[in-house]
């Protein structure tokens, strides 16, 4: 993962989240590091910019922001 000047590190119970552009890793034990992912996933799922799983290993989820949706455009399709 690249790192940047404005990389934001959150430390909570059995899980420590790093906030990058557009990227958050999750690292910690397996079941707190699904429940904070999922609690993200949730919180920006209706936003223009949701994030999805782009990487997972045991204890270690990485989730990437999708790019905004162009009007009229189905997700995945050039327009």
């Amino acid at each position: 993962m690249m790192r940047h000047d404005h990389q934001q590190i959150v430390m909570k119970a059995d899980c420590t989240i790093e906030y990058d552009r557009g990227r958050i890793v999750l690292i910690g034990a397996p079941a707190a590091v699904h429940h904070e992912a999922g609690r993200i996933i949730r919180r920006f799922a209706r936003s223009g910019r949701p994030y999805e799983i782009e990487d997972e290993a045991y204890g270690c989820i990485v989730l990437r922001r999708l790019r905004p949706k162009l009007a009229g455009t189905p997700r995945g399709q050039v327009g």
